[in-house]
């Protein structure tokens, strides 16, 4: 089992999402049994190179599965110790380890602002001041809070959310006078794809590093993702390259039939 999960001065706002790694010498043929976490398939394709496939707690397939990709990382570092790839379907994406972070490569997503929908306020109980998408129609749509919203106050939008948007939803904001260090705060919510409201979302951090670079906050960004159990994450610009970071904790454990 691999927990992507907080540093550890943060441990009691930061439990991390469970990941549950199962190396391979090749793709599984068929998707794993729903067991209420994500589960990740990881195999070898060649030097320094990791096949991975990921599903989500219900048993759906996950085309970017960012905690699932860093917890799989994580384990071919331990192996490899240096830089590799991982391979997930079409994607490549290039990973190492710094200084216990685990790190991985995306090309930079552009976000487009758009005026705040009109359903979002009564949807969230929390009026966003700002907002932009990301990605194709079922990308990720971003709303901003005003800085140092109090963001576990917001209502998870729930089944409602898919009949304004296909797009998943990223609430975030600036943190104000933070005493744990974290640059931003989010949450993130996919009830259209199975996830009512994630723990913690690397590929959230993909899209909110370059959205809060055109606001002013710099390249590098630390978050606190703002889910009951917590999760942080981190993230870098260089070039039009995005690095994601986490820390990842390893707990083994064996699958009974």
């Amino acid at each position: 089992m691999l927990a992507f999960t907080g540093p550890g001065n943060s441990a009691a706002v930061a439990q991390g999402n469970p990941c549950l790694v199962v190396p391979s010498e090749y793709l599984p043929g068929t998707p794993p049994v729903a067991s209420g976490i994500t589960r990740c398939a990881t195999w070898p394709v060649g030097p320094l190179r990791a096949g991975v496939q990921c599903w989500g707690p219900s048993g759906e397939k996950i085309q970017c599965c960012g905690h699932g990709l860093l917890s799989c990382a994580a384990l071919w570092q331990q192996q490899w110790g240096e830089p590799g790839v991982l391979v997930a379907g079409a994607q490549e994406v290039p990973c190492n380890v710094e200084q216990g972070i685990n790190w991985l490569a995306f090309p930079t997503l552009a976000t487009e602002p758009l005026d705040v929908p009109g359903w979002a306020e009564d949807t969230l109980g929390l009026r966003p001041q700002r907002a932009a998408i990301a990605g194709p129609d079922d990308g990720y749509l971003i709303l901003e809070a005003t800085a140092g919203a109090f963001l576990q106050e917001a209502n998870p939008p729930g089944d409602a959310l898919a009949t304004h948007t296909r797009r998943a939803l990223i609430l975030t904001c600036r943190t104000a006078n933070s005493s744990s260090g974290e640059d931003i705060r989010y949450r993130y919510f996919a009830p259209q794809y199975g996830s009512a409201e994630d723990i913690a979302t690397g590929s959230a951090m993909r899209v909110l590093a370059p959205y809060w670079n055109a606001r002013g906050q710099g390249p590098e960004l630390s978050a606190l993702q703002c889910s009951a159990e917590g999760g942080w994450l981190y993230s870098h610009l260089e070039g039009g390259i995005t690095w994601i970071g986490g820390h990842v904790a390893q707990d083994s454990c064996k699958e009974t039939a």
